[in-house]
């Protein structure tokens, strides 16, 4: 994906995300639970993260 970004002079960005104690959650509720938490997660990053500047 990031060469792809490159040969399309495309802008990439790569976010990494470390939930303390995520494994604890599946292991203790289920992969359900946490399955429906990173779901979760990722419909409500568009709405706190800031917008790159264009130019």
């Amino acid at each position: 994906m990031i060469a792809g970004g490159k040969l399309l002079k495309k802008a990439v960005a790569l976010l990494l995300l470390n939930f303390n104690r995520f494994k604890s959650i599946n292991d203790i509720i289920g992969n359900g639970i946490g399955n429906e938490l990173l779901r979760h997660v990722v419909h409500r990053l568009p709405e706190i993260a800031s917008p790159l500047p264009h130019g």
